[in-house]
C-alpha cells in the first residue's frame, strides 16, 4: 500500500509514470526471482527483503498502468479502457491461480511418489496436506505408510520445489510485462490543456440550471444542440438528437422535456 501511494504522489506531482512502470515490472521479476531461489535454510530476514522487493514491484504498477491506459484515450473511452484493464487483471489472477495450484500438487505428487506410497495415499494426502504437519498423530501417518521423518520430507521438498515453479513462472511473465512495457506506454501528457474550458463551462450549465429552478428556464431554438464538450465538463456522455424540443428544462444536468 505504501509504495502504492508514493507512486500515486509521485505521478500526480510530475506528470511521469513511464519509469516507474519500468522500475515497477522490473523490481516484480527480480523480487520473484529471488523469492524462488527461497528453501528451508534461508535466512528470514532475507525472506522478508525479498518479499518487500516483490511487494514494491507490484505497488508501483498495479495503478501506474491505469494511469497510462487512461492517458491513451480520450475522455469518453476512459471508462472503456479501464474496466478492460481491470477485467484483464482479474482474468489473468483468475487463470494463475489454478496454474500455481496445478504446479505446487504436481511437486507434492513427485515428492510422495518418490517415497513408493499407494496411488490412494498420494491421493489422500493431496486432497488434505496437513497429514503432513506435525500434528498428525503417528498412527495416522502409519496407516498412509509414511514415517514423520518421511512426512517432514514429502512437505518440505513438496512444497519447496511447487513454489520455486509458481515464482519462476511469475518472474517469467513479469520480465515479459517489463519488455513489453518499454516498447509499448509511450509517454501522454496527463493535462490535455483544455481543463480550465471545461471548467467554466461546466460551472456555467450548473449555474443555467440555478437560474432554471428559479423559473428562469431558457427556451432554445429548435436548431440548437448540446456542446460536447459540455457533456465531457460534466463527465456524463450525453446522445441526443439534432432537434431539440421547444421546451428545455434544466434540473441538476441537462434533459429534454
Amino acid at each position: 500500500m505504501f509504495p502504492s501511494w508514493v507512486t500515486g504522489m509521485t505521478v500526480s506531482r510530475t506528470g511521469r509514470y513511464r519509469t516507474i512502470v519500468y522500475a515497477g515490472f522490473s523490481l516484480w521479476t527480480i523480487g520473484c526471482g529471488c523469492l524462488s531461489t527461497v528453501t528451508q535454510s534461508t535466512p528470514r530476514a532475507l525472506l522478508v527483503f525479498y518479499m518487500l522487493l516483490a511487494g514494491v514491484g507490484t505497488g508501483q504498477t498495479t495503478q501506474t498502468t491505469t494511469v497510462a491506459a487512461q492517458a491513451s484515450v480520450s475522455r469518453k473511452d476512459m471508462s472503456v479502457v479501464t474496466a478492460v484493464k481491470n477485467f484483464a487483471q482479474l482474468l489473468g489472477g483468475t487463470l494463475s491461480l489454478p496454474v500455481a495450484s496445478l504446479l505446487i500438487n504436481n511437486s507434492l505428487r513427485t515428492a510422495l511418489s518418490s517415497l513408493s506410497l499407494t496411488s490412494s495415499a498420494i491421493t489422500t494426502i493431496i486432497n488434505d496436506p496437513i497429514i503432513l504437519g506435525p500434528s498428525t498423530s503417528i498412527s495416522q501417518l502409519d496407516s498412509l505408510g509414511l514415517t514423520p521423518s518421511q512426512a517432514s520430507y514429502a512437505l518440505t521438498r513438496g512444497y519447496t520445489a511447487g513454489f520455486k515453479s509458481v515464482f519462476i513462472l511469475n518472474a517469467c511473465l513479469a520480465g515479459v510485462a517489463t519488455v513489453s512495457s518499454i516498447f509499448m506506454i509511450k509517454h501522454k501528457e496527463l493535462m490535455r490543456g483544455d481543463e480550465q474550458k471545461l471548467r467554466a463551462e461546466a460551472r456555467q450549465v450548473l449555474e443555467n440550471g440555478g437560474n432554471g429552478e428559479k423559473g428562469g428556464s431558457k427556451q432554445p431554438s429548435s436548431d440548437s444542440q448540446v456542446p460536447e464538450t459540455v457533456n465531457d465538463a460534466l463527465g456524463v456522455h450525453v446522445e441526443m438528437g439534432s432537434m431539440l424540443s421547444p421546451v428545455f428544462h434544466v434540473d441538476h444536468g441537462l434533459s429534454g422535456c
